[in-house]
């Protein structure tokens, strides 16, 4: 979801709560075997874009990026050079409180407040939100830009 708005395509969703397995477990249509494709024609994406995409995709960690919370506790002990960014909104931050140290930019503005992400592209990134969902899209974001090491809390 998050590399095809870049691409042109501003309407998409993303299935959440267990994904395709939820969704076909609840006894919600699915298609068996190779449907045939069928060219959507809803975007024209910009070649140096769908590169750029292409070669972020390409390089995922297997992970893809997800560290967990007592992971991230121990290495802030041991990191003082890692960045924490959270990405909730103003009203979740005022109701459950800051990390003290973590740059706040709410998703909804995360490429717009581009200067405050850090200068350095490969300095150990950790990127959390309410569920994770968020933080993910951010890391993936950031990714794009070239950051070559940001992970995401989840679980």
């Amino acid at each position: 979801m998050t590399a095809l708005g870049p691409l042109g395509w501003n309407s998409t969703l993303v299935l959440k709560e267990g994904s395709y397995n939820s969704w076909a477990g609840a006894g919600y249509p699915v298609a068996h075997g190779h449907p045939e494709a069928t060219a959507l024609h809803a975007a024209s994406p910009d070649p140096a874009t769908t590169a750029v995409i292409n070669r972020l995709l390409s390089n995922l960690p297997e992970d893809w990026g997800f560290v967990t919370a007592n992971t991230v506790l121990q290495e802030i002990d041991t990191n003082p050079d890692l960045i924490m960014i959270d990405v909730r909104s103003e009203d979740e931050i005022q109701a459950s409180g800051h990390l003290e140290g973590a740059i706040e930019i709410p998703l909804e503005d995360f490429v717009d407040r581009k200067a405050e992400w850090p200068i350095e592209k490969d300095v150990s990134i950790v990127i959390f939100s309410g569920y994770g969902h968020r933080s993910t899209i951010a890391m993936t974001i950031l990714m794009t830009y070239s950051y070559s090491n940001v992970r995401s809390i989840g679980g």
